[in-house]
């Protein structure tokens, strides 16, 4: 009966150190590989969800990828606008902390490379260490037809800041959500399947 009662000691503080461990709200409860490891690699965006709305106004919008097909649907005082169109996406991130962000639509592409990086614990913001990933753009490629350019950034622009609300070898979910002053707010959803 003593050997069950150290095993099971040994089973519930194991448990209790690896749940320090775990970051995201939905991470794998144990996982042998770094976060690092689980972010590095190439990925498809296989969904994707963005929703603004502004109460005071009545304005919303709405982007949502779904078997790559990108239905964006706007309301405001005038009615509801709705518009489809075939969209795909990649994100590549790489260990010597650079990243690339591929989208391509029947409108145009683009095509951006720049930095990556954990972001680190902040009381203030409720995040844990390495509970967030941020991207600086450094370069970006938009081509539309009859327009193209080029924008080169050093590393002035802030960039973008997402939860890792899940982080899976093979999955990765990106949050972002927040509120404005006047009232509006945003939450978006990007679900990353490796390659």
């Amino acid at each position: 009966m003593k050997k069950y009662k150290v095993l099971f000691g040994f089973i519930l503080l194991g448990g209790i150190l690896f749940s320090g461990c775990k970051k995201g709200e939905n991470d794998p409860f144990l996982s042998l590989r770094s976060r690092k490891a689980r972010v590095c690699g190439e990925f498809n965006v296989t969904s994707y969800e963005s929703v603004y709305k502004d109460p005071s106004t009545n304005q919303s919008r709405t982007e949502i990828l779904n078997n790559g097909v990108m239905t964006i649907t706007e309301t405001d005082q005038n009615g509801t606008y709705t518009e489809s169109f075939p969209y795909s996406a990649e994100y590549a991130f790489y260990k010597d902390g650079t990243f690339m962000t591929s989208v391509k639509s029947d409108a145009y592409s683009m095509l951006i490379k720049g930095a990556w990086f954990f972001v680190g614990k902040n009381k203030d913001a409720d995040l844990k260490n390495k509970e967030a990933i941020g991207m600086v753009d450094k370069e970006a490629q938009y081509d539309n037809p009859g327009n193209s350019f080029v924008y080169n950034s050093k590393f002035d622009d802030f960039g973008s800041l997402y939860i890792l609300n899940q982080l899976k070898e093979k999955e990765i979910i990106l949050q972002k959500k927040g509120e404005y002053d006047d009232g509006a707010n945003y939450n978006l959803v990007i679900t990353l399947s490796k390659k």
